[in-house]
């Protein structure tokens, strides 16, 4: 079906998932817009990799599966990144974090 590529099917395919995985992946992030951008850019994995779901057991299974592990992947990029900022924060004084977010203010 979507491995040939056939545009009306993966259309319908995305209009029968899409919105209970956009619900699914909103409880882990807790943004729809993130949530948004995660199913669909599974979906967009999907279809460039042609993925033959005849060779999959359950369609339901692998599509939730595919869009929890990337909320989770999410999540687990933005403690990240926010651990990340705090280590670089605490080797500032006050003084040069107000100055930084009033520059940041300024773009």
């Amino acid at each position: 079906m979507l491995g040939e590529g056939h545009e009306k099917a993966f259309t319908n395919f995305y209009a029968q998932y899409f919105a209970k995985l956009l619900l699914e992946s909103d409880k882990y992030v807790k943004d729809i817009v993130v949530a948004e951008e995660i199913v669909q850019n599974v979906f967009v994995k999907i279809w460039e990799r042609a993925v033959d779901f005849n060779e999959i057991n359950s369609v339901k299974s692998y599509l939730y599966r595919s869009v929890i592990n990337s909320s989770i992947n999410h999540i687990n990029r933005q403690k990240n990144i926010e651990e990340h900022h705090q280590k670089i924060l605490h080797n500032f004084t006050e003084e040069e974090v107000a100055e930084l977010d009033e520059e940041n203010e300024l773009i």
